[in-house]
């Protein structure tokens, strides 16, 4: 009976402390966590204020040992990666922004696009307005200077009396050879070297000046096929026009040049159109 007494009282100590341990684990203990998507170099402060980043409960035994106990952990850092929901943030996960340098291949979102770039001048780039992330119509002039007329017509270019065309030019004699579309809203990833910015970047005033001086330098994020054809023209046949983040693309916008070119009046003479908006003009059409 004693020795039976003695195995009962250790064997109630034994399971009173696995116990003990058991809710020493499951204790909840208070920590930070991502509770939406945060990309990568998201300042902490913006994570914060949009509530991506609030006050959660975990089980002890999942703490980890680098948690950040208090928002001024990581206060004036940016994330060094991207963080997924339910995410318990550590120090590790922010870093000072001068340290968080972005490859600039990490801006292609889609795995699948490349980065192509062109080199125009400031007429044919839309006056050096254009910024990153603005979308844009690539246009093609179908003429060449001092060679047979080319494009629509493929007859013309195999023919020795066929009117020569200056280069660029819309008149070829009674025929209009008129720029057609090669892509519409062509996204831009950027202009001259400055980057359409990421969460939490902010563009610094050296960059913005070298962007001035190369405004007409022009990169594209776009697959693999667009960039191989976007290379293929020469960059004094192409001609940018700036879109609206509301534009939809249409093959509409083809169809008009085709039969501009085969027309044998210019929008302006036909009683149709007369005016880029239609007869009555942009004042009634807006």
């Amino acid at each position: 009976m004693v020795i039976g007494g003695v195995a009962a009282l250790l064997l109630f100590n034994y399971v009173s402390g696995l116990e003990d341990k058991a809710n020493e684990d499951a204790e909840l203990v208070e920590v930070f966590a991502a509770k939406n998507p945060i990309p990568q170099s998201t300042d902490a402060g913006v994570a914060l204020d949009a509530g991506d980043i609030a006050r959660d409960e975990i089980p002890r035994k999942f703490y980890p040992a680098d948690a950040i106990t208090s928002i001024d952990d990581i206060e004036g850092k940016v994330a060094i990666l991207d963080i997924a929901p339910g995410t318990v943030i550590t120090k590790a996960m922010f870093v000072d922004p001068a340290n968080a340098s972005v490859s600039f291949r990490n801006r292609l979102q889609d795995p699948t696009h490349v980065a192509v770039s062109i080199q125009v001048d400031t007429i044919r780039g839309v006056g050096g307005f254009l910024q990153p992330g603005d979308d844009v119509n690539i246009l093609v002039n179908v003429t060449e200077n001092g060679g047979p007329a080319t494009g629509a017509d493929p007859a013309a270019a195999n023919d020795p009396n066929a009117i020569v065309c200056p280069e660029l030019a819309f008149l070829c004699g009674d025929a209009v050879r008129p720029a057609y579309f090669v892509y519409q809203k062509v996204n831009i990833l950027a202009v001259g070297a400055l980057a359409e910015l990421q969460p939490g970047e902010a563009t610094d005033e050296e960059t913005t000046t070298t962007t001035q001086t190369n405004s007409g330098l022009i990169t594209f994020n776009v697959p693999p096929d667009a960039a191989a054809l976007i290379a293929s023209i020469a960059p004094e046949n192409l001609y940018l026009t700036l879109v609206a983040k509301e534009y939809e693309p249409s093959a509409e916008w083809a169809e008009k040049t085709a039969a501009l070119y085969a027309g044998t009046l210019l929008p302006g003479e036909d009683p149709a159109q007369l005016t880029p908006y239609g007869p009555t003009g942009l004042e009634d059409e807006d």
